[in-house]
């Protein structure tokens, strides 16, 4: 009889998602290891102290690198990576690094330290010492730090020698890390680790369309598509290679729908009364059942858009696990309803502390060294920062010597260290100006630099006094940013990394087959650039007409990095330079006859240019493609500029039809036959099937097509079928002329042979 508490218990095995998951996720990572490891895996498998099912995979630093063992760190300062990978889709329950190895006996004490980071944030700093030569320290790793996939660990010393003026590269300044340092994690066994990217590996040797999924919604979701895109994001951030489509079924119809359908993976979006009772409104209901087809079918339902849009979110983050039921209750968290982006922080405050950036006070001895980095988030554009430093410095030195302070690896600005007794600095104020700061995350580097006093320089080695060089700074010094405006926190991500993909939807006429369109749409866009935010809104553009898909990037567009692309705001437009230094081009309506005539050709419509509007100074500009029958009408339009930052514009791709069927054809030729890439990772950007994509020199980089955007655009494939055809025949006649004018030449008495 099966256990109530223990779903699929009464199937056969291979029918059990718990048993293929967790068997799958266990041998695929064993299976070309050493058979040393093999052993070691078997003889860590252990339970934990709360009773929890875990298993344990430990292996030795020279596992992970077998080229590079051991790790010798040297010099003044020096630093060793580690890579591994946390195996996709399990939860960690614990973590732990049990770090061996020796360092110099003319280490000082005090003056040396090893600071251990993981995936680039500092995880812990190790004093070094040269009368305690010996390191056997083990670490615990917070496992919410740890990474689906590939993880780093960083080895950063900084190491001073007994005598103080030691060169950058005296040999008695090294550390040496034993290849038989352990790097121990702890899986849970008790849950099903399945996630939407794993749905298709646990269930893969009976489905049988493993390439589709299909997304069933409820039509009183065209009122409030949240949800439909949340699912989305969340599907094509899982699986990028997996084709997604979306249909608009009423309740009475999901059960005929989900027979017909062949796809292996089936979502169902549904708003339905007591979905999760008792639970409150930001609670969901998440059901796993399998079709007639032998596929997966999840049920996402409950009372409110909000719950559904947290739940379809909240199933797509990375390291999420279903829980061990098959139909279980899903608590959405308040924040979840907006959820932030995975690489946003949860907040980002305008007056930042070192203390909460988790460093603490640090103190750097010798002539040269460096503070470890402090990384901070700035959310606003156009802003600049104060440093307010808390710090001290030693007597001993000279004239010229300083603090550097570099932010994103340019040095800003300079703290002398004039006083040859030494002194404090309670809080010195040191500008960070606008060009140095980007929008989300920067990095502070203080690197103090110490010229010595002659006295102190010939007597150096005697005295110790490259020891005595010492700059403390506390950790109550912060950076408070000020000015600029605020940057929305769904933008922050997006901004940061550089990319600004076509990632907002508007729909003015919100019918299903619209909202079907659209979030087809945004699953590409997702799987293109799956770190992006991605909204769908309901609000009609402002150069939209009634039942107008509106396809989109409202980024605002920072000067910086416009000028680093080599376009640069001339009235009001972006305008590319000239690599002659002639005046800049300031793109007109004509600029969007490529774009234009290469959306008609994708459709296969005639491409008719019909530019109305004028641009500069924020103003509105159009073309417009006309179409036949049920074909769509597209247009490509500079929307005005964005309020709060003048002569920025809002570029996007229009779409409208004379129905919802044509609509929706239109936009699922634009996903399925067209090729989307990136370019310098600054830009997507939609080609053709089949066409040659010209990659763009630096300068030239398209932000929105108010830009040429240099696409060798293909032909109707009608006409390139003929094309071909023609050619083929003409070929043909060209070769039978040939041979038959031989033949004449060769054989004179054949004449007239091929006549009959």
């Amino acid at each position: 009889m099966p256990c109530p508490d223990r779903p699929g218990h009464g199937l056969p095995a291979r029918f059990q998602p718990a048993r293929w998951a967790a068997g799958l996720a266990l041998a695929l990572p064993l299976c070309c290891q050493p058979a040393q490891a093999r052993l070691e895996h078997r003889q860590s498998e252990v339970r934990s102290g709360a009773g929890i099912p875990a298993t344990a995979i430990s292996h030795p630093l020279a596992w992970y690198d077998r080229d590079r063992a051991p790790i010798v760190l040297k010099g003044r300062s020096a630093s060793g990576d580690i890579t591994f990978q946390v195996a996709d889709h399990r939860e960690v329950s614990a973590a732990e690094l049990h770090l061996l190895g020796t360092n110099s006996a003319s280490l000082i004490g005090g003056a040396s330290q090893l600071l251990v980071l993981l995936n680039g944030s500092p995880l812990k700093q190790i004093p070094l010492d040269g009368s305690s030569p010996t390191i056997d320290r083990t670490i615990g790793i917070p496992p919410g730090d740890l990474r689906d996939g590939t993880n780093q660990l960083t080895l950063s010393v900084t190491q001073k020698a007994a005598q103080g003026c030691e060169a950058f590269d005296d040999p008695a300044l090294w550390t040496r890390i034993s290849p038989k340092s352990q790097l121990s994690m702890s899986y849970r066994r008790d849950s099903v680790p399945l996630t939407l990217a794993s749905l298709k590996s646990s269930f893969m040797s009976w489905q049988p369309d493993t390439s589709h999924i299909f997304v069933l919604y409820d039509p009183a979701l065209a009122r409030a598509p949240e949800p439909i895109m949340a699912i989305a994001r969340s599907v094509a951030r899982a699986d990028a290679m997996r084709a997604v489509s979306f249909v608009a079924r009423p309740l009475d119809r999901v059960g005929k729908a989900v027979a017909q359908t062949s796809a292996a993976t089936v979502i169902i979006l549904k708003l339905e009364n007591g979905a999760a009772a008792g639970s409150g409104l930001d609670a969901a209901t998440l059901s796993i059942a399998r079709n007639p087809v032998g596929g997966v079918v999840m049920t996402i339902a409950a009372e409110t858009p909000r719950a559904l849009t947290g739940a379809a979110r909240l199933i797509g983050r990375p390291g999420t696990v279903w829980p061990n039921e098959q139909s279980a209750v899903i608590r959405i968290p308040a924040a979840t309803g907006h959820m932030q982006s995975p690489h946003a922080p949860a907040a980002s405050p305008t007056d930042i502390s070192f203390r909460a950036t988790g460093l603490p006070t640090q103190t750097e001895h010798g002539r040269s060294s460096q503070f470890a980095p402090v990384t901070f988030w700035n959310p606003n554009w156009d802003s600049h920062a104060i440093l307010y430093l808390h710090m001290a410095y030693s007597a001993g030195g000279g004239a010229g010597s300083m603090i550097q302070a570099l932010v994103n690896g340019k040095m800003v600005n300079t703290i002398p260290l004039t006083n040859p007794d030494g002194g404090t600095y309670p809080d010195y104020k040191l500008l960070v100006p606008q060009d140095a700061l980007k929008v989300g995350r920067n990095r502070l580097v203080l690197k103090p630099v110490f010229h010595m006093q002659h006295a102190a320089a010939s007597a150096c080695v005697a005295n110790d006094f490259g020891h005595n060089l010492a700059v403390t700074v506390f950790s109550d010094s912060h950076l408070t940013i000020i000015g600029g405006a605020p940057v929305d926190k769904d933008d922050l991500a997006a901004m940061t990394t550089g990319v600004y993909p076509l990632r907002t939807i508007a729909i003015a006429s919100p019918s299903p087959a619209a909202i079907s369109a659209a979030a087809t749409l945004g699953a590409k866009l997702a799987q293109v650039t799956p770190d992006q935010p991605l909204n769908l809104v309901l609000e009609p553009h402002p150069a939209a007409k009634p039942g107008v898909l509106v396809v989109g990037a409202v980024s605002r567009l920072p000067e910086q990095l416009l000028s680093a692309s080599g376009i640069s705001l001339v009235g009001g437009s972006p305008a590319v330079k000239e690599p002659s230094g002639r005046t800049p081009h300031v793109p007109d309506a004509a600029d969007l006859d490529d774009v234009t005539a290469w959306l008609g050709r994708i459709f296969g419509n005639r491409a008719e240019s019909a530019p109305t509007g004028k641009t500069g100074h924020g103003q509105a500009a159009d073309a417009t493609v006309q179409g036949f029958g049920n074909a769509a009408i597209m247009a490509v339009a500079d929307a005005p500029a964005v309020p709060d930052a003048p002569g920025r514009l809002a570029p996007a791709i229009v779409l409208t039809a004379k129905s919802d069927a044509g609509l929706a054809q239109a936009m699922g030729k634009l996903v399925h036959t067209a090729t989307w890439r990136q370019i310098s990772g600054q830009a997507i950007v939609v080609a053709p099937a089949k066409s040659e994509l010209q990659v763009l020199p630096a300068e030239n980089v398209p932000i929105g097509p108010s830009a040429r955007l240099g696409f060798l655009a293909t032909r109707n494939p009608l006409t390139t079928v003929l094309a071909v055809l023609g050619t083929l025949v003409i070929l043909i006649l060209l070769v039978r002329t040939f041979v038959t004018l031989r033949r004449r030449r060769l054989h004179p008495s054949v004449k007239g042979v091929d006549e009959r």
